[in-house]
């Protein structure tokens, strides 16, 4: 009698660690996926023309070291510091295409002419 209890015994036991290791593979499973899913977007706003107080065509963008952005726009150039937006208005009225920061100073390009302007003379 004692002969066929032992494969009996031996059968739930298998069966009970197969059960164990099924069990935490699910949880693995589980586990990773909540994770995938936690992962959030950074967050993204879109602005409108009232918002930064100027024109819905904008040609270009440049972002300063101290991450400051610069929009070519048709009404000049826009800055964007995080928090507030600055308009400065094109010489002669003219749609503003290209800005490009480099270092502490930005160029922004008109039609006809290139203008430098260190970011202190912005910033005053």
């Amino acid at each position: 009698m004692s002969y066929q209890v032992e494969p009996f015994l031996m059968r739930t036991s298998q069966s009970q660690k197969l059960i164990k290791v099924s069990f935490f593979i699910v949880c693995c499973m589980l586990f990773f996926s909540v994770q995938l899913q936690a992962q959030e977007l950074p967050p993204i706003y879109n602005f409108t023309p009232r918002d930064y107080n100027g024109e819905s065509q904008n040609w270009s963008i440049s972002q300063a070291k101290g991450g400051e952005l610069f929009v070519a726009n048709n009404l000049g150039l826009l800055e964007f510091n995080g928090a507030e937006w600055k308009l400065y208005p094109s010489p002669n009225k003219t749609i503003t295409r290209s800005v490009h920061v480099i270092d502490d100073a930005f160029f922004q390009v008109v039609p006809l002419s290139v203008f430098y302007h260190p970011k202190t003379a912005h910033e005053a």
